[in-house]
């Protein structure tokens, strides 16, 4: 597992949600070459990390609004670079 698989799944286990995790799992399965590819071929190691400490950061304080934003904009930009 990479460590940005990781990331994303210590994120659904500490939501708790069984049925989440097991829809991740799914979904990971099916997208995990084109998270490599991103990763291998990409520009956005690091940008990509630096949204990992900031999402962290934002899930930990109690004001889950900025968490929330920061999780729609990784995705957003994800999306956005499987696109191009």
């Amino acid at each position: 597992m990479s460590p940005d698989e990781a990331f994303h799944d210590a994120l659904v286990v500490a939501a708790g949600n069984g049925e989440l995790s097991a829809a991740m799992e799914r979904v990971t399965d099916r997208i995990r070459v084109v998270w490599r590819l991103e990763l291998v071929y990409g520009d956005c190691i690091d940008g990509t990390y630096d949204e990992h400490i900031a999402i962290l950061s934002a899930v930990r304080d109690p004001a889950a609004d900025r968490a929330v934003e920061l999780l729609r904009r990784h995705i957003d930009g994800s999306r956005a670079q499987v696109r191009n």
